[in-house]
């Protein structure tokens, strides 16, 4: 028999971490499906161990919950395996009883290198140097495309995430710019800025699962404020107490990606921590010409998204207090991070 519950696969992610609270204070019963067991699992949720690319595993830990969320972050064969474990396990019991409701988090990382406006319409075609986005528009087909789920699935494609404790948008890109590895980038740094915050996508979640299959199909996920990287990196930097932005010129990031990237990773092999690297994708990403469009009726108001300068303030509190104290003029000392140059 279906249960009353929600599924959130990779509950102790980043997104999973803000998912968790926005669907409990809905009054829905969690299930927090991860491998790893949290610190504190709040009333009302549950925890199942689980690793997702195990078929068996995953359908355990799902049980007869009426609807799940895949938030689920990893490797790019994991990615894929969990939607193939999803659609069997799902497709399944979509036979025999009530449709479970589905909300896959996606990427706008989908459409590679692709250029001008991209709506949910438009046919993505991902770099293949690309595993991630590659990984990531297989799983949306594998779920779109069995019919027993792809007619009541939402699929949300979010832009790049930040929020308080953001791993890659708010505090790598933090550390590079105190450690002035990044900056005014020029031309380089003409792209268009595809953000949104953690709570905004945690708000998308709960009304695609509100509204069942009234909101089925893809959806993309940005804030309404149009900037470039360029004015992102200024903007964040003000709140990071950097009062110019270094200029960074083309060799020094093409110095940064294919000579200093490589070297940090097999440096954070050893460490066992991930190094604050700015990889090709991220190259292309902050001079790419594509504007992702949402075309199709908004799950969320423009009026109702976190600010940017909001945003940006509390990704900067927290990284400050992640990374130590700040002294005065706001800024921390820096001079013992590891900056993997």
């Amino acid at each position: 028999m279906v249960d009353d519950r929600v599924a959130v696969l990779g509950a102790t992610g980043f997104l999973g971490r803000a998912l968790v609270p926005a669907l409990l204070a809905t009054g829905r019963k969690v299930t927090m499906v991860a491998r790893r067991r949290p610190p504190v699992i709040p009333a009302g949720a549950r925890f199942a161990a689980c690793d997702t690319g195990d078929a068996r595993a995953l359908a355990e830990a799902v049980g007869q919950a009426s609807q799940v969320v895949n938030a689920m972050t990893g490797t790019p064969a994991n990615i894929v395996q969990t939607a193939k474990n999803l659609c069997a396990i799902l497709g399944a019991r979509s036979a025999n009883e009530a449709t479970v409701g589905l909300v896959h988090v996606s990427s706008l990382a989908v459409f590679g290198q692709a250029t001008g406006a991209l709506g949910e319409t438009t046919i993505p075609v991902p770099a293949r140097h690309h595993a991630y986005a590659v990984a990531k528009l297989r799983a949306e087909a594998i779920l779109l495309n069995e019919p027993a789920i792809g007619a009541g699935c939402v699929v949300l494609r979010p832009g790049c995430i930040l929020g308080a404790g953001a791993p890659i948008w708010s505090d790598r890109i933090g550390r590079l710019l105190l450690a002035e590895r990044l900056g005014w980038l020029g031309r380089e740094g003409r792209g268009r800025c595809s953000i949104v915050h953690v709570a905004d996508v945690a708000r998308a979640v709960v009304v695609a699962l509100n509204s069942g299959r009234g909101n089925a199909g893809v959806h993309h996920l940005l804030a309404p404020e149009e900037l470039s990287w360029n004015e992102f990196f200024s903007r964040y930097g003000a709140h990071l107490g950097v009062a110019s932005l270094p200029r960074i010129g083309r060799s020094q990031l093409m110095a940064e990606s294919w000579v200093a990237a490589p070297l940090a990773k097999l440096l954070a092999r050893r460490l066992g921590r991930d190094p604050d690297i700015i990889t090709p994708s991220m190259r292309r990403l902050f001079r790419s010409q594509a504007v992702p469009i949402c075309f199709r009726a908004k799950l969320l108001p423009s009026s109702t998204f976190r600010g940017l300068e909001d945003g940006l303030a509390e990704s900067a509190r927290s990284l400050f207090q992640s990374e130590g104290s700040a002294p005065q003029g706001g800024r921390p000392d820096i001079s013992s991070w590891a900056t993997a140059t």
